[in-house]
């Protein structure tokens, strides 16, 4: 990016595009895991540094190991933040702001208590496990269920409760009439209210 901003012979309006477009290309990918309309699930070991904080506040979901740490290191570099993902991330906003000033390190136990993480597991092995348990339970769903919700949190977060509603409506008319509603709901039937679900068969989205 540094070697982008300082070619000579370049009109510089000429050069600006170009590392305009290079920095959509890097937003975009980081955004991407956003965008995916199934859940994503972020599992950290060891240390997740500069962009990679930004991929982890992208998932729906992060699990952590208690040696796991973090930083954020662009200011450091003399960058301002360029995948944005970090900046956006519903924690604490003044915690934001200073892990974006100092550049400084934290731990999992920190990114915790701030509201940066689901849960701390003791080992890689128990982390990776956790995970593919989450991955399984969400699976167990109706798909369409599943990205209905994950599309309203999104709308939501960006749009005012009215707009929200609003969106909800609008995507219940078409998922009120799926399959899937009577079949989850046989099946919880099929279990008389034991807090237990049969496992049911949907059809893939």
């Amino acid at each position: 990016m540094a070697h982008m901003a300082q070619q000579e012979g370049e009109d510089v309006a000429r050069r600006a595009f170009k590392l305009k477009a290079f920095v959509e290309h890097l937003q975009d990918c980081v955004s991407s895991l956003e965008r995916c309309s199934k859940p994503v699930i972020a599992a950290v070991r060891g240390g997740c540094v500069g962009a990679g904080v930004d991929l982890i506040c992208a998932c729906d979901i992060r699990l952590y190991t208690h040696d796991a740490w973090f930083t954020v290191k662009r200011l450091t570099w003399g960058l301002r933040p360029t995948w944005g993902r970090f900046n956006d991330c519903h924690v604490y906003a003044r915690w934001v702001r200073e892990l974006a000033y100092t550049a400084r390190r934290f731990d999992a136990r920190e990114a915790y208590e701030r509201g940066l993480v689901s849960a701390i597991e003791p080992t890689a092995e128990a982390m990776r496990d956790g995970a593919l348990k989450l991955a399984s339970v969400i699976a167990s769903k109706s798909p369409v269920a599943v990205c209905g919700t994950k599309a309203a949190l999104n709308y939501s977060r960006d749009h005012s409760v009215e707009d929200g509603l609003v969106m909800q409506r609008i995507w219940n008319m078409a998922a009120l009439q799926s399959e899937d509603v009577g079949i989850a709901a046989a099946a919880a039937a099929h279990m008389g209210g034991r807090g237990k679900t049969q496992p049911t068969a949907f059809s893939k989205l």
